[in-house]
């Protein structure tokens, strides 16, 4: 009867862990960047993928495929002509461009 006992806590310790490590690891707590944006004006385009890759579109050149990296609230993004920094606020990134630092970037 005790082993039984063990038993089940055992597995109880087990589902607890596997079940903490999930919301530890599947929920970070915040939305994902990854998505498409436009700016302000609606005439440029970026898409951030959840693999890393990026695609931007800015006054009317297209600067192809690239890769973005996020580090708390600053994102960089890469792309065949340059690259670009600028800052996460909530649904909108300011500041990547390679023409206009003030650029607002807004989410689909």
């Amino acid at each position: 009867m005790r082993d039984l006992q063990n038993y089940h806590w055992r597995i109880l310790l087990v589902v607890s862990l596997v079940l903490f490590i999930g919301l530890l690891f599947g929920c970070s707590g915040g939305k994902s960047i990854a998505g498409k944006y436009v700016s302000r004006d609606n005439l440029d385009h970026l898409e951030l993928k959840r693999d890393g890759t990026c695609y931007m579109e800015e006054y009317g050149s297209n600067y192809g495929k690239g890769t973005y990296e996020v580090k708390g609230t600053t994102i960089t993004v890469k792309v065949d002509f340059g690259w670009s920094e600028g800052k996460i606020e909530g649904n909108t990134i300011v500041g990547i461009s390679l023409m206009d630092p003030d650029k607002i970037w807004v989410k689909k």
